[in-house]
């Protein structure tokens, strides 16, 4: 009878530990443009620069420009985005979903010549 218990303790740990690796996945997260969202089927696809991807929203997605919340509708195709998302039996469920803003082309730099100039030929 102690056998049958300590074996059915084990695998009640086990599972338990097998669980909380589980929850405690890490999501990955990918950068690209929305290529298409589909607000019924709460879905967005993104064109990465080696694939594109569709991942079905989380129930508790969250949706992010600037660091603050926002509404799927204020999200539109060719938005650049970051996306969180976990894998399972194939498909892709976005955690999280940030507008990423493209950082402004910096002026060129214009390098100025530190030899001396030649004195001028008579």
């Amino acid at each position: 009878m102690k056998q049958k218990t300590l074996i059915a303790l084990g695998m009640v740990v086990g599972l338990g530990l097998a669980l909380s690796v589980m929850a405690a996945e890490k999501p990955l997260v990918v950068q690209g443009t929305i290529a298409a969202i589909d607000a019924t089927a709460k879905t967005v696809t993104v064109k990465t620069e080696k694939e594109q991807l569709s991942f079905k929203l989380a129930s508790n997605v969250a949706l992010v420009d600037a660091g603050k919340p926002i509404a799927l509708g204020e999200l539109k195709v060719g938005d650049h985005v970051k996306v969180d998302y976990l894998t399972a039996g194939g498909s892709h469920s976005a955690t999280r979903v940030e507008r990423v803003h493209a950082m402004p082309a910096k002026a060129p730099q214009h390098q100025t010549s530190t030899k001396p100039s030649s004195p001028p030929s008579k």
